[in-house]
């Protein structure tokens, strides 16, 4: 009903924009003159999303600047002459407008299909409108005025549009996914999961000065469909984001409301949500867990990455299964992703056993997350009551799958911050990454630590270069165990490893590099059973992530 409400918003403000237009615009317009061109324009955004899925903000964020100077007449991508100043370079748009390159590419090749027909204008419109319905949303927006303006300032701009302040609120969503470039930013990680019986406390923030990069929205850039619709439709949010334009103020407004209705979803949320509805699903599910990885042993540690990358990418709710379609760009090849995650067969097997004994009960984000329990207990590490009530996402983000993974080059302090994202302490970001115990990494990842950096030890060095040579491109894909003692076993040894220097990854050794991480990592190393205790106790955290996010499934 959320949706529904925020895409009627967003219908009725296109709407009320456009009857200013003159009344010859059409949306079959050229029908019979370049009958190609949405699809030739479209192929060209989904190229540059899966390229750098930012990009796809850059293009909604060049047709908004174009629109508010002087209406949508493509005037943006003028050059300035020597007798003439255009509008990259003033100040709203210098060093900041971007995708440039882009939008030339598609009137190049709508150039090669129909020649001297379609308008610049009429393609940054049409690729913006690609870029939102491509990343998860309805149609294309309208652009806001800079942060800095009051409310009267940004009522009378929307106004002069034709634009009321409902509608100011409801497109208020592009900020949802847009990236800026800002002299100051306030990344503030306020999201935090209640647990029962507890108060809310918000972290303190992060600012973030010069050229530096953050989301807008703090829940890390949900889909176009969600927060807004409730913020502005359906919650008193409206009324706070009309009283104030301070960005700071909205994104404390969102993660209150976020922890709010996250707290009530974890309550319902429980290891025994299946017992009367599904009452096999465990021993359906672990065999074939068991079989598959007698088959393959490496298959454990593939398993449990995909709870990984899925919990990480707004929520855990299976929205890495999603396969691209003509008009959706899914998770799987994201670079993280892309020649990375492994075993959705495996979970496409499980998923079909399941389906015979209770059809159309069991999510598979509830399977992913079973599955991640029975790979590690069953390869040596311990077990845990997984919390089950999840539902599946129809829909996911490509640019929250690009900036919300972890990644191997990433140093101590990205690393807290990217568990912080999803509410994980450092306590809980060391025990997480402990599941590198088992596994295997790419050589491209591994790279630069064996031969540029002093805190590895050489013997373990020297023997990943001969399968890992120097040169980019070269064993690119060869593989290495992450823990070289016991690479098949789920115990203590990856942090044995870190204490000597022999972390094969370099976000590995951050965790003992002198940091504030250093005491975990030794107390793990020296005591194998806390370390168990806290990792299952991490799980599962990470596996009550966002369950706001879907509404839960229902058992019987």
């Amino acid at each position: 009903m959320a949706s529904s409400s925020f895409m009627a918003i967003l219908t009725l403000a296109l709407l009320l924009q456009t009857a200013t237009l003159s009344a010859q615009l059409s949306t079959n317009f050229y029908s019979s003159s370049c009958p190609r061109v949405f699809s030739t324009v479209r192929s060209t955004v989904q190229s540059a999303i899966r390229n750098e899925a930012r990009i796809g903000a850059s293009l909604l964020r060049l047709h908004f600047h174009d629109c508010f100077v002087n209406g949508c007449d493509g005037s943006l991508l003028l050059d300035d002459t020597s007798s003439f100043t255009g509008e990259k370079n003033a100040v709203p748009n210098r060093n900041s407008a971007r995708g440039f390159d882009v939008v030339d590419n598609i009137k190049s090749a709508v150039e090669n299909v129909c020649p001297g027909v379609v308008s610049c204008a009429d393609i940054l419109a049409i690729a913006s409108r690609d870029s939102v319905a491509i990343l998860g949303g309805p149609s294309w927006n309208v652009k806001h005025p800079p942060p800095t303006s009051n409310l009267n300032q940004l009522i009378s701009r929307f106004n002069a549009l034709g634009l009321s302040t409902r509608d100011l609120v409801a497109l208020s969503g592009d900020y949802i996914f847009l990236m800026h470039t800002l002299d100051l930013i306030a990344y503030n990680w306020a999201i935090k999961l209640l647990r029962p019986n507890k108060a809310i406390k918000l972290p303190k923030s992060l600012w973030l000065r010069g050229q530096q990069l953050g989301p807008l929205d703090l829940q890390t850039l949900l889909l176009l469909t969600t927060t807004t619709s409730r913020t502005s439709s359906r919650t008193k949010a409206s009324s706070i984001l009309i009283s104030s334009c301070s960005m700071v103020a909205i994104f404390l407004t969102l993660a209150l409301l976020i922890v709010h209705m996250e707290a009530k979803a974890i309550d319902e949320m429980s290891p025994s949500f299946y017992a009367t509805s599904c009452p096999k699903l465990f021993p359906t599910v672990k065999p074939i867990v068991e079989s598959t990885i007698k088959k393959e042993a490496r298959m454990g540690a593939s398993l449990l990455r995909l709870f990984y990358h899925d919990c990480f990418v707004n929520g855990c709710d299976a929205s890495l299964l999603l396969d691209d379609a003509p008009n959706f760009i899914g998770e799987k090849n994201i670079p993280p992703n892309k020649n990375s995650t492994r075993g959705y067969e495996v979970i496409d097997e499980i998923k079909s056993a399941v389906e015979k004994m209770c059809p159309g009960i069991v999510s598979c984000a509830d399977i992913i997350a079973i599955v991640a329990r029975d790979s590690v207990s069953i390869l040596g590490g311990p077990s845990w009551g997984v919390q089950l009530g999840r539902r599946d996402a129809r829909a996911t983000n490509a640019i929250v799958t690009n900036i919300s993974l972890p990644l191997p080059k990433a140093n101590l302090k990205e690393l807290v911050l990217r568990f912080r994202g999803i509410a994980l302490k450092r306590r809980d970001l060391v025990a997480l990454v402990g599941a590198h115990t088992l596994g295997e990494a790419q050589c491209h990842s591994f790279r630069e630590r064996i031969y540029n950096e002093s805190n590895m030890n050489k013997e373990l060095a020297q023997k990943r270069r001969l399968k890992c040579p120097r040169s980019k491109g070269s064993g690119d894909a060869n593989l290495a165990p992450i823990d070289a003692q016991t690479p098949l076993v789920f115990d203590n040894s990856y942090y044995k490893n870190l204490v000597q220097n022999k972390g094969l990854l370099h976000s590995d050794q951050q965790l003992f590099s002198g940091g504030k991480t250093d005491p975990i990592v030794r107390t793990y190393s020296e005591d194998q059973e806390a370390f168990f205790n806290d990792f299952a106790s991490a799980m599962i955290k990470m596996g009550s992530v966002n369950p706001s996010l879907v509404q839960l499934a229902r058992s019987g």
